[in-house]
This record gives C-alpha cells, sequence and structure tokens, in this order.
C-alpha cells in the first residue's frame, strides 16, 4: 500500500530538469525546466532572473509570458492567431496562497482547511494609486459565533486574522465568520475595505453557478463553471455585472484577476510562485496571424517538445513554424525537418530560420541537446551522452 501510495504521488509531483548552457562567449549557466503533473498544464523554464511560461490551455489568461529584468512579455490567443504585447506593470513574489477580493468571499474557509502549518498565513491582493501590493494575514481559530440569515440563526466558525498592511506597515487584528461551505460571512476593516454582512448563505444553482449574496454592501457575487474546470467570478448591483472579476482553477484559487480601480485596467496573471500585473493598456502589441498548417512556438516549447513533436512523426517531415521569443515582440519563421533518430529513443531535428540555425535532439517529450550554428549549446539530463553525435553542418 505504501509503494501504490508513493507512486502515486510521484505522478502528482511537477518534473523539474536542470540544463546547462553554454552561450557563444562560452559563459556558462543554468536553466530549469519545470513539466506540470501528468504532463498537462504550465510548463516553466527559468534561468538568471528570467521566467517563461506556456499554457496548452490558456482560457484563464496569456497563452504564454516571458518576464525578465529587461523585458517583459505576453502572449494572448486572438481570432486567427496571437497579440503580442508588453504592457506597464510588474511581478510581485507569492510566497503564500494568494486571496483577492472575489474569490476570498467564496472560498476563504476551502483555503484556511488547505494549509496544515500554524499559523495559517495568506496574502491578500490590495491597490494604491499606481501599484498593487501584498498584505500579510494570518488566520487563527477563535471559536464559534451566531449569525441570523433569513429569519435563521447558525453557528458557524470565527476566526481570528493578524493582517501586517503593505501600504502602512501596520499590523491590525480582528475577526470574520465563515460559513459551513467556507463562505465568508462577517469581516470589518482592515480585513475588507467597508463592514462585510451577509445577506445568504453561498447557494450552488442548477447550472453548476455558485451564488452569495450580501447585505451590507448590497451586491452579489456569482461564480460561472469554465468548460475547462474553475470559476469566472463577477460582481453583480442590481443584477447588471460590474468592471473586475476573477479566473479560479477548480479548486478556486486565483489565476487571472481583473480589476478597474483606481480608474485604470489592472490584470493580474498568477504564474507558478508569483503574479505578474498590469495597471495601464499595453504600451507595445503586435498581432502575429500564421499561416495556414504553421506551427506556432513559444520558448518553453523549445525545452517541452511533445506538443510540436506530434505535427513531425515521420523522418524527412518539414514543417513551417513561427517561433515567438517575445523578448521584442518580432517572430522567428523556422523551417523544421525531422532528421534520422541519432540512436534508440532519441529524435533529431533542424531548425533553419534567418537568425537561428540549430540541431535538437530530445527524447520525444523534453530538449535533451540543443546546439546552435554559432557555438552555443543547451545540454540536458541525458544531453552529454549525445555530443558524441555528430553535429550537424552549416553553410
Amino acid at each position: 500500500m505504501l509503494a501504490a501510495l508513493s507512486a502515486f504521488l510521484l505522478l502528482l509531483a511537477p518534473d523539474t530538469s536542470t540544463y546547462r548552457v553554454t552561450l557563444v562567449d562560452g559563459k556558462q549557466t543554468t536553466t530549469t525546466l519545470t513539466l506540470p503533473p501528468g504532463g498537462e498544464g504550465t510548463v516553466r523554464v527559468e534561468a538568471e532572473g528570467t521566467h517563461a511560461f506556456w499554457r496548452p490551455v490558456a482560457a484563464s489568461g496569456a497563452t504564454a509570458s516571458v518576464t525578465g529584468t529587461l523585458t517583459r512579455w505576453e502572449a494572448l490567443q486572438v481570432k486567427g492567431g496571437w497579440r503580442l504585447q508588453r504592457p506597464v506593470g510588474g511581478a510581485l513574489s507569492l510566497t503564500a496562497p494568494l486571496l483577492s477580493f472575489h474569490d476570498m468571499r467564496l472560498f476563504i474557509g476551502k483555503r484556511y482547511e488547505e494549509l496544515k502549518a500554524r499559523p495559517r498565513r495568506f496574502l491578500q491582493l490590495g491597490y494604491a494609486a499606481e501599484r498593487p501590493g501584498l498584505d500579510q494575514v494570518e488566520l487563527t481559530p477563535a471559536g464559534t459565533e451566531k449569525v441570523t440569515l433569513g429569519g435563521k440563526t447558525l453557528t458557524v466558525r470565527r476566526l481570528r486574522f493578524s493582517a501586517k498592511l503593505w501600504l502602512s506597515g501596520k499590523t491590525q487584528r480582528g475577526t470574520i465568520a465563515v460559513g459551513p461551505s467556507g463562505e465568508l460571512l462577517r469581516a470589518d476593516p482592515p480585513f475588507v475595505s467597508t463592514p462585510l454582512r451577509a445577506a445568504s448563505l453561498l447557494t450552488k444553482m442548477p447550472s453548476g453557478a455558485l451564488v452569495m449574496a450580501y447585505a451590507q454592501p448590497a451586491y452579489t457575487l456569482r461564480a460561472e463553471p469554465l468548460a475547462e474546470g474553475g470559476y469566472r467570478i463577477k460582481t453583480l448591483v442590481d443584477g447588471q455585472a460590474l468592471l473586475g472579476a476573477v479566473t479560479t482553477d477548480a479548486a478556486g484559487h486565483p489565476v487571472r484577476i481583473e480589476n478597474d480601480w483606481p480608474g485604470k485596467p489592472f490584470v493580474g496573471i498568477v504564474e507558478g510562485e508569483g503574479l505578474s500585473w498590469t495597471l495601464d493598456a499595453p504600451s507595445v502589441t503586435r498581432t502575429i496571424v500564421p499561416e495556414d498548417g504553421d506551427l506556432v512556438l513559444f520558448p518553453p516549447q523549445l525545452f517541452a517538445t511533445a506538443a510540436w513533436e506530434k505535427a513531425l512523426a515521420a523522418v524527412g517531415e518539414k514543417r513551417t513554424a513561427l517561433l515567438l521569443l517575445m523578448h521584442d515582440g518580432v517572430p522567428e519563421e523556422l523551417e523544421l525537418e525531422r532528421l534520422d533518430d541519432p540512436r534508440a529513443g532519441f529524435h533529431r531535428y533542424r531548425l533553419t530560420g534567418a537568425t537561428i540555425k540549430a540541431d535538437l535532439i530530445s527524447d520525444g517529450t523534453q530538449l535533451q541537446l540543443l546546439r546552435f550554428a554559432d557555438g552555443a549549446k543547451i545540454v540536458g539530463p541525458t544531453g552529454d551522452s549525445l555530443l558524441t553525435v555528430p553535429p550537424l553542418a552549416w553553410p
């Protein structure tokens, strides 16, 4: 039983590999590839302050993004192609689970139960005139209290909070009340901006939507289920949706946060242990519309190769690809050609473009060796054993 459980847990754990990178000038560094559990989800590549992400399904946000010290681009899928944009914004490190306006009111009890360490720590997203920040919140048990809703009196859980406010640095304390489904029933500043009192318990509608009504202030939260899992939560006043929404995963964790306070469109995207954000319209945009049949590749897919290798199943096959490097928003057009396998269990490809010429060897799932015509190379977990394969000759 223990062996079976261990094997199951390994399937749930992300698969992380380290690559050795040698630049043209001989400088060496490392890059880390993290593949999602089961092979489905977000692929992450990180190297010396640069973080790149790619998602096979991206209804909740950008298909891909690259964030570094000198550049930040993201790609959003649009009709017929992708919009590359370099927004004005920044990034916040997430050292604890994130709570935002919408998901906190519906799922705070679930977030509390997920954490086993005590005290249970969270980060709460807040805004100032020019940028967002993270309040540090600790929750501890504080017994029960009675709440009257719809003429019925319920005994519900009370939690004590300690909130260190990012804007002032001050720590303030109080209590909140949590309903039977984990919904927030009562709270006071500074945990919320104005006193909060529920008008109902969290209700699941026949459509699968979750609805939560508040009497003070008077508004309703409605979480519509998404086809790929998760919810899109909006605030309604008198039946009319306000600006702003939060998209969550299936467990209710926020993955995309939209708001329009203070008078500027705010978008925050949760990627790994960071929140990348914009607080204004993108400063640079470029729309890429590929030709029919062209592959579109993002930087992490040079490492996580399984998705595009399916399009070159036979030796000798060729495909045109657009590589969206996202350091300047300009795509690199490549010809991909499947070559003879260098040895059993490995695949080989020739990548030919105007500025990129490379010899790529994979194990069918991820990169093992990438050698560029200029002498730079990336060596994966089993790449050293492939260095004896003669390199391609380039004109």
